[in-house]
């Protein structure tokens, strides 16, 4: 039986899912314009050069610097209740997607001014590792350090 002070992780994946959604939705429409370009190719010219570089470090660096921040805001909470170490999850883990989330949409719009589609691929492997990191009660519970008593605790 599921409390009111139960945490939910039903919460976390819908906004995971409207994120994922928000920018698959924009990559689409931005990709179809960009198909209709016929001068659309994978370049790397020395007009792109700089933005290619930008796009590659807020791919990796942004990626690799949400999950940094993740795991340190995930570190400050081990020995708090479920609820407290559930808030502390839920926060770390929108601004994780929220870096993710901007470095693709950097690259798309990047892909959509340049008609080039190096910032596709870029992208498109961010956006990849932000679908992967899909939020889940085993997840939860692996990175909060649960035991078995307080995993059985979180709701669906």
């Amino acid at each position: 039986m599921q409390h009111n002070n139960t945490p939910n992780i039903t919460s976390l994946r819908i906004i995971h899912f409207a994120l994922c959604l928000g920018v698959f939705m924009f990559g689409s429409v931005a990709n179809f314009i960009l198909i209709d370009h016929t001068t659309a190719s994978f370049e790397f010219t020395e007009r792109n050069q700089p933005f290619v570089f930008v796009a590659f470090i807020l791919c990796v660096f942004g990626a690799g610097t949400a999950t940094v921040i993740y795991k340190l805001l995930l570190s400050k909470n081990k020995d708090g209740d479920i609820q407290s170490k559930f808030n502390t999850y839920s926060k770390a883990s929108i601004i994780r997607y929220a870096a993710m989330e901007g470095a693709v949409l950097f690259c798309i719009v990047m892909s959509f001014i340049e008609n080039n589609y190096l910032f596709s691929i870029m992208g498109g492997a961010t956006y990849l590792v932000m679908i992967l990191s899909f939020p889940s009660k085993s997840r939860f519970a692996m990175d909060m350090g649960l035991g078995r008593n307080e995993s059985d605790d979180i709701g669906a």
